[in-house]
């Protein structure tokens, strides 16, 4: 914090130095400062035109001190909050490892209905369990099928033909061609 104090300082310097270092007051232009993107040149030309920054119409242009406000905590305070923050994690991950274990899914050709009463990660009679699995089952479904539905399906795959346009009726001209054709046969 102490570079950015001194950078600023130096600004509302040059901007003094040509505007004048009884003209305004260093927390005026320090505000005109940051409303104009803290480029000098900008602040100046403003100012000499007469056209302060909209975000500064309210103060005083003798405005003469810039303080940088400190957020005041109590170590008990920080302690306690960072505290509260481990346990929100560790509850989501302890969330995020039970959803995972229950999504589990085997992407492999192997026929895992054989391998015995090891596998099962849902007991019957562990009812929250059950409606948690079933949740997810129902989230994962919703969410295939949404993604389905806003499949583009206008290109790039296998297309179905175009439907045949029904046969028109022949014109005079095509029937008196055909009748001319068969009997020169």
């Amino acid at each position: 914090a102490a570079s950015s104090m001194d950078r600023l300082e130096r600004l509302v310097g040059e901007c003094a130095a040509v505007l004048g270092e009884d003209a305004y007051g260093a927390g005026y232009l320090a505000a005109c400062l940051a409303a104009l993107a803290f480029e000098p040149a900008r602040v100046v030309e403003a100012l000499l035109d007469g056209r302060p920054p909209p975000a500064v119409a309210h103060l005083s242009p003798k405005l003469a001190k810039v303080s940088v406000a400190s957020s005041v905590t109590t170590p008990d305070a920080t302690a306690a909050d960072a505290a509260r923050q481990k346990a929100r994690v560790r509850a989501m991950e302890r969330a995020e490892a039970d959803e995972a274990a229950l999504r589990e899914v085997y992407d492999d050709d192997y026929d895992d209905r054989y391998d015995g009463p090891a596998d099962p990660t849902v007991k019957a009679f562990d009812q929250d369990a059950v409606r948690r699995q079933n949740a997810l089952a129902k989230a994962d479904e919703e969410e295939a099928a949404y993604w389905d539905r806003m499949r583009n399906r206008n290109g790039g795959g296998v297309s179905e033909p175009a439907p045949k346009e029904p046969p028109r009726p022949p014109t005079a001209k095509e029937i008196a061609l055909r009748r001319r054709r068969r009997s020169e046969e």
